[in-house]
């Protein structure tokens, strides 16, 4: 077990909900799984973080990727849609194409089954996949409106995905005389915000261990002769930018050409490696958060309100909230245990 003791444990809550959506679905049919459970299993996950991994941390903050009404993520207004495009949890050209291929929403499906063309396959998967959405939907919504009142708020700004929130708290709370914070999640492109005082807790697989990844650790997997050249920031931008990408970046660079020889070359003023240099140029711009729409509300965020926000109710205001979704085996100790690892002098939101 590790043991380590942070300041914040900044948490990547899409990776919670969906690792803990696929445990509570896994050869269930709808109805045979509900929100509360969900939310039940979610709870667990975060007692595991000290529990299991021996990552104790004075508070516990959620960060959440926040869809802008109809403009989406930041990043896929710049690129104008060509981003994370290939997955069935974004809506996207395949969605858009094919109904089972996007995100089922309840006007969707209802289409389809008003459709005599929808083969009755096709409609039980359709209908699998919005109670899954929705069961998704109801638990995170459930959990971040209710967890504020009990040691786990949340921060989120309207167009920003936990990447950019989370490298911007690691250039705002970096600090020599202060304690380190610790990033927890299981996306790889986290590797690249991290700093000498924000580590990543990755979140381990069944049978797994959890693992702390170090600035140290990533930075020393730069070649040497980018090395000094640019940030570990940067050095991940552009391996994304050249294509190196598993969010849906479209390939930049030309066909059997090494991504960091590329760098090196560009880095130099050579561009001679990149086939779409206006589309490379596009994409390394997602990756400049201070150009952002609402950058400083997100800067007050972590700088104001961060430091506060969130509070440590009562055992009865917990049953109320236990009642008031249904959710069940949970105990007065297990909530006693785990709200006595937080600093009370950081919960001061009123």
């Amino acid at each position: 077990m590790l043991s380590t003791k942070y300041a914040y444990a900044i948490i990547d809550f899409s990776v919670i909900l969906q690792k803990n959506l696929f445990g509570v679905s896994k050869d269930k049919k709808p109805g045979e799984y509900t929100a509360a459970e969900l939310m039940r299993t979610c709870i667990y996950t975060m007692n595991k973080i000290p529990r299991d991994y021996g990552i104790s941390a004075d508070k516990y903050v959620l960060f959440l990727d926040k869809w802008d009404g109809d403009k989406g993520y930041v990043t896929t207004q710049i690129l104008e849609g060509a981003y994370k495009d290939d997955r069935g949890d974004i809506e996207g050209e395949k969605g858009k194409g094919d109904p089972l291929k996007g995100y089922m929403t309840r006007d969707k499906y209802e289409a389809m089954k008003a459709d005599p063309d929808t083969s009755q396959e096709d409609l039980e998967l359709a209908y699998e996949k919005l109670y899954k959405n929705e069961v998704r939907f109801d638990a995170k919504w459930g959990f971040v409106r209710n967890m504020n009142s009990f040691g786990i708020p949340s921060i989120s700004v309207p167009g920003w995905e936990y990447d950019n929130l989370a490298y911007l708290a690691s250039m705002l709370l970096y600090s020599e005389n202060e304690k380190p914070s610790v990033l927890v999640t299981n996306d790889s492109d986290i590797d690249y915000c991290l700093t000498p005082k924000m580590d990543k807790l990755k979140i381990p697989k069944y049978g797994q261990q959890a693992e702390i990844v170090t600035y140290d650790k990533v930075y020393n997997n730069i070649p040497d002769n980018l090395k000094g050249r640019l940030s570990l920031y940067a050095y991940g931008a552009y391996q994304n930018a050249l294509g190196n990408s598993h969010n849906g970046m479209r390939t930049s660079k030309k066909d059997g050409v090494n991504y960091d020889t590329a760098i090196d070359h560009i880095l130099s003023g050579d561009y001679s490696d990149v086939e779409n240099r206006e589309l490379f140029d596009k994409q390394l711009s997602t990756y400049d958060v201070a150009k952002y729409p609402r950058f400083e509300e997100a800067k007050r965020l972590i700088l104001e309100y961060l430091p506060i926000c969130g509070r440590l109710g009562s055992l009865q205001d917990w049953h109320k909230f236990l009642d008031k979704y249904g959710i069940t085996n949970i105990s007065d100790s297990f909530f006693m245990t785990f709200m006595s690892r937080f600093d009370q002098k950081m919960y001061c939101e009123r």
